[in-house]
């Protein structure tokens, strides 16, 4: 599915919780925000912040049915910034978190925006990825996927 209509997608979805979406992101803040930390964003990721920009409130208690709150791109930080300088890395950012920061949804980004961009959970015990995209977040986050909210893995059957 194109990013175009996962957005659409991801729009209805917060429609029928009646989950607000913030104001789009202008250009001018994406450039702002790309030069800031050095990084391009993927197609699929700068899609989203020029269309939803997260929950109306961001990281500030917007949150879906599930606890889930996507920030908006103003919101967005690097995991060494959220760890308030005791670790983390600047490559990797905080775009959303389920259950108040229970855990955080970080993607990995760069100078290229052609270079993977995975993401990942950090629960504060280490790191675990969970989609290989944006894109393949939003669909675990559309399908309800476990593995991908929450890192949880399917057991083998005995």
């Amino acid at each position: 599915m194109d990013h175009v209509s996962l957005i659409a997608n991801l729009r209805s979805a917060w429609a029928a919780q009646d989950h607000p979406h913030a104001s789009p992101a202008s250009e001018r803040e994406i450039a702002a925000f790309e030069e800031r930390y050095g990084v391009r964003l993927p197609s699929d990721l700068r899609a989203y912040f020029a269309t939803l920009n997260g929950g109306d409130l961001g990281r500030e208690g917007s949150m879906d049915q599930e606890m889930f709150s996507f920030w908006r791109l103003d919101q967005v930080r690097t995991q060494k910034e959220l760890s308030e300088g005791k670790g983390g890395r600047s490559d990797l950012f905080g775009f959303a978190d389920w259950s108040i920061d229970a855990h955080v949804y970080v993607i990995q980004l760069r100078a290229h925006p052609q270079q993977s961009t995975p993401v990942f959970i950090d629960s504060g015990r280490g790191l675990q990825k969970v989609a290989d995209s944006f894109s393949d977040f939003l669909v675990g986050y559309l399908r309800d996927d476990e593995s991908v909210l929450y890192g949880v893995r399917s057991q083998p059957s005995a």
